[in-house]
């Protein structure tokens, strides 16, 4: 029997799911920016946000296929579980005094670069753009302080429309 044909269009899940990470990603940047011991609280909140919007499209582009295996689901849940015990783990670095909020935010916006980009890998495609430009927020914060939003906007404008190239070539195969 063949697979049933998803009635809507996939593509624009892909597109949103991606877009409204990009866009929690360059409002935690703008809040690493801003008030630096603030954005470790952000990203303590957004990584399991992160987690539910991929899971929940893994699911939507998965669920209706002959080969969908929930045991697959489970291990993209735990692979989401294990991003925010890295996360618990900074967060107690910083509360034992070992690392400041600062040095701790950047590292848990790099576990989640890292993890949205390993999401790509077996998820969807597309996470693995968001990954990166999560991985470059992080580097950006750190090093290129003066001209971050120089870089960073542009480079979110390019991803989005590299999504959007991608999400449209997808949907025409």
């Amino acid at each position: 029997m063949e697979a049933e044909e998803h009635p809507a269009h996939p593509w624009r899940a892909r597109f949103v799911i991606s877009c409204v990470m990009l866009l929690l990603g360059l409002i935690g940047l703008v809040i690493a920016d801003f008030r630096h011991n603030g954005a470790l609280l952000y990203w303590k909140w957004i990584t399991p946000v992160y987690g539910a919007l991929a899971i929940s499209l893994s699911w939507y582009l998965h669920h209706r296929k002959e080969d969908f295996r929930p045991l697959h689901l489970l291990q993209e849940v735990f692979h989401w579980a294990a991003a925010v015990g890295g996360v618990y783990i900074f967060n107690m670095f910083v509360a034992i005094g070992i690392m400041a909020r600062f040095e701790a935010a950047l590292a848990v916006i790099t576990i989640l670069g890292l993890t949205t980009f390993l999401a790509g890998l077996y998820i969807e495609s597309t996470l693995i753009i968001v990954g990166l430009l999560l991985g470059l927020f992080a580097a950006g914060v750190a090093i290129v302080d003066e001209y971050l939003y120089s870089i960073m906007i542009p480079l979110t404008i390019i991803a989005i429309v590299l999504l959007l190239w991608i999400t449209k070539k997808k949907k025409k195969v």
